[in-house]
């Protein structure tokens, strides 16, 4: 039976908070593309304004840092994941280096199903939407095949829909559901924090503020995030659908 939306909770929760020395070095290394893009995207206002004749270059340069901060923020999601499967499995605390180390061989291989997998999923979108939903809920699962069970490409997304056949609602349920949670609590979060920037004369420091305390609280929850779809995974595969089973029923 598929464990319960409440306990993939609790579990993620207390891993979090159990581990967390180790886990916030994923949260400042998330963190840290989208500071140095904002960064860069206050340096080209300015250059942009006084050196007019630079907008193109800045704008180049702008594009491959974006692009090298999307791809780092990739491999530093995949290590997590890599960190937090080590954690919950092996019970072995493994550095943030030993992360990046074991999961760079998996990065193109991951990107590579991340593409396939969207354009199957928008093509059944443009088709229907409901195709789109159920390719979407098919594939969950297709990056954890690549990290933790060496798929790549049409066979990763192949065992990803194994995990989820028979058992499509229960899965999407539980996937979403401690995903949203955490979202929520995230955004409750986010207000408050910015209430005491909101005094702020300036609308550009405003957003300027709303842009970190977001991008920092997304961050610091992406940890329970991926060790909820960690432990959904692993208890996908430890409960595989029989030709005799029933589809587990939705439970909190």
């Amino acid at each position: 039976m598929l464990i319960s939306v409440t306990d993939i909770i609790k579990k993620s929760w207390d891993l979090y908070a159990k581990h967390w020395r180790d886990l916030s070095v994923y949260v400042l290394l998330l963190f840290l593309p989208t500071l140095i893009l904002l960064i860069i995207g206050v340096i080209t206002v300015y250059l942009t304004m006084y050196l007019p004749a630079s907008a193109l270059i800045n704008d180049i340069i702008t594009l491959v840092i974006m692009l090298a901060s999307v791809l780092f923020g990739l491999w530093a999601s995949l290590a997590l994941m890599q960190a937090v499967k080590s954690l919950l499995l092996d019970s072995q605390s493994l550095s943030w280096k030993e992360s990046f180390a074991k999961t760079l061989p998996f990065l193109s291989p991951v990107i590579y199903i991340s593409i396939l997998t969207t354009l199957v999923v928008v093509g059944g979108t443009l088709l229907l939407i409901i195709p789109g939903i159920i390719f979407m809920a098919w594939y969950l699962f297709t990056a954890q095949e690549v990290l933790f069970n060496g798929q790549r490409g049409i066979s990763a997304m192949r065992g990803s829909k194994k995990l989820v056949t028979g058992r499509w609602w229960s899965i999407v349920w539980r996937a979403s559901a401690p995903t949203i949670i955490f979202i929520a609590i995230s955004v409750a979060i986010q207000q408050i924090i910015i209430i005491p920037f909101t005094f702020l004369n300036s609308a550009i420091n405003l957003q300027l503020a709303q842009n970190i305390i977001s991008s920092l609280a997304n961050a610091v929850f992406t940890p329970l995030t991926v060790t909820a779809m960690v432990i959904l995974y692993f208890n996908a595969k430890e409960t595989p659908v029989t030709a005799t089973s029933q589809p587990p029923q939705t439970s909190m």
